[in-house]
């Protein structure tokens, strides 16, 4: 008896696995063995090439930049063309969790976190950051984020008078 519900267990846990698998196949399918990307504006980032007429990719990996005609004599006829009509394709990657808006900010803020997501580690750190940001951009209001007082030497916030 024993020995037949190990079996049973067994194969219901393939099947599982197989099922999520399957599943996963299906909202993850393979990009196709070559794709040629035409009739739009592709952006290389190189300065010496900045921007090409077609791109040819084989399994995942850019093989050829350059003429959309050139490109397609290189390849069989079973490569997939991606019409981008007019549209731009620039390199990038997939961020699966990011926050926008704080990306950004620290273009024109200082940073203020304290270890381990950064480094300030005292009240005098963050002044002598405003400091020099205020050296960059002598107009306007000077920011800073992600301050927590629980995480610094001095345990408390800057004053006014240090801010001034």
């Amino acid at each position: 008896m024993k020995k037949v519900w190990f079996i049973g267990a067994v194969s219901l846990l393939a099947l599982l696995a197989a099922g999520v698998a399957g599943v996963h196949r299906w909202f993850n399918p393979p990009p196709p063995p070559v794709q040629l990307f035409t009739n739009g504006t592709i952006l290389t980032m190189d300065p010496g090439n900045p921007q090409v007429d077609a791109m040819l990719v084989k399994r995942g990996e850019i093989v050829a930049l350059g003429d959309s005609d050139a490109l397609r004599d290189q390849v069989s006829r079973d490569v997939r063309v991606v019409d981008l009509q007019g549209g731009v394709l620039m390199p990038g990657f997939i961020e699966a969790h990011g926050h926008f808006p704080g990306e950004g900010l620290s273009a024109v803020a200082v940073d203020a976190n304290s270890p381990p997501i950064g480094d300030l580690d005292s009240i005098d750190t963050l002044l002598e950051r405003l400091r020099t940001l205020a050296q960059r951009r002598p107009d306007g209001a000077l920011m800073a984020y992600g301050f927590d007082d629980t995480t610094v030497s001095d345990q408390r916030y800057p004053t006014r008078a240090e801010l001034d």
